[in-house]
């Protein structure tokens, strides 16, 4: 089941303990981008302090379309194949350390993972589709499918079997 995102306001957000970043994670999701906004676009985002402080974004470059990209303060992980409007993307981020990877493969095609230095912390919330509950910028116009989390750096490998286990 897939959910759509067309306003700012459509985002889903949870607030609570969570696991710390460093310690390791994984979220993988299929992406489609229906219109593309030419700015900054969310997919996820781990969040503390009620949304104010960034520890992960996983979106769009400013352009729309660019990456996905998992930024964080202490460093940025980009792919280079980057969303499209109108096609599914099987995309993913994991971190373990502070080496984060980011992964995306269209439809039919071959896995692209990137890895770079990035910055941990730990977070007390996660929002879909946009930044956080009080944030209503950077919001990503199109659908979410299948969106996993796991506490733990999954392979690549483990990673591709999640995306084809619809």
């Amino acid at each position: 089941m897939a959910t759509r995102c067309d306003a700012a306001s459509d985002r889903s957000s949870f607030a609570g303990t969570m696991f710390a970043v460093g310690s390791g994670f994984t979220i993988t999701a299929w992406a489609y981008v229906s219109v593309d906004t030419d700015t900054f676009a969310t997919f996820a985002r781990l969040h503390s302090s009620s949304g104010s402080s960034t520890v992960a974004t996983w979106a769009t470059s400013g352009d729309g379309l660019a990456g996905p990209n998992y930024f964080t303060g202490g460093g940025t992980v980009t792919n280079s194949t980057n969303m499209a409007v109108g096609a599914w993307r099987k995309i993913s981020i994991s971190c373990s350390g502070t080496t984060g990877k980011s992964y995306i493969n269209t439809v039919g095609g071959t896995t692209e993972a990137d890895s770079g230095t990035v910055g941990v912390g730990t977070p007390d919330g996660i929002t879909l589709g946009g930044r956080a509950p009080a944030d209503s910028s950077e919001n990503f116009n199109g659908r979410l499918a299948y969106v996993r989390i796991w506490t733990a750096e999954l392979t690549q490998v483990q990673i591709e079997a999640e995306w084809a286990s619809t």
